[in-house]
């Protein structure tokens, strides 16, 4: 793993490591948004209070 990760930054530099991120959290925030909203509204439902 570490080879990788070393092989990597040699070939590609430093922002190899971030390839990609940009697609992937276009898919994974609306996803957590929604996960996030949907526990809130039913936490307030069921009466849980918030700590």
């Amino acid at each position: 793993m570490i080879g990788l990760v070393k092989n990597i930054i040699k070939r590609e530099g430093l922002a190899g490591l971030y390839a990609g991120i940009g697609p992937n959290m276009l898919k994974v925030i609306p996803a957590v948004s929604i996960s996030y909203a949907s526990y809130e509204m039913l936490r307030e439902q069921l009466g849980i209070k918030k700590k």
